[in-house]
C-alpha cells in the first residue's frame, strides 16, 4: 500500500568561509541589516566610518547618506572622521562648523 522512500541525499559540503579583510564584524553587520531591513540600529559612534568605508565599497549611497549624516558628537573622534570623509572623496560638511557644532553639544 505504502511505499518506502527513500532518504534525501545529504547536502553538498560548505565551501571555505569567505573572508572579508578589509571590514569589520560589526561594520559588516550593520551594512546586511540596512541592505535587508533598511535597520540603522547597528550604526553607532564606534564603528560609522567603518560603515561609511564599506558602503562606499558596495556602492550604497543611502547608506552613505546615513553615515555622513550620523550625529558628529556620537563619533569617538571628530577629526578621524574627517580624514576618513576626505579620503572617501565624501562631503562631510563644513570642519570648521561641525567643530563649532561639536563643543556646543557640551553642556557649558
Amino acid at each position: 500500500m505504502f511505499v518506502l522512500m527513500p532518504p534525501p541525499p545529504p547536502p553538498p559540503p560548505l565551501g571555505p568561509p569567505v573572508e572579508m579583510p578589509d571590514m569589520e564584524v560589526g561594520a559588516f553587520k550593520a551594512m546586511l541589516a540596512f541592505i535587508y531591513a533598511d535597520d540603522l540600529s547597528g550604526l553607532n559612534g564606534d564603528n560609522a566610518i567603518s560603515v561609511l568605508y564599506a558602503a562606499d565599497k558596495y556602492n550604497l549611497p543611502k547608506l552613505v547618506k546615513a553615515c555622513l549624516n550620523f550625529p558628529i558628537p556620537e563619533l569617538g573622534n571628530v577629526f578621524f572622521a574627517f580624514d576618513w570623509a576626505r579620503f572617501l572623496g565624501k562631503e562631510a560638511g563644513k570642519p570648521i562648523e561641525v567643530i563649532r557644532g561639536v563643543f556646543q553639544s557640551f553642556p557649558s
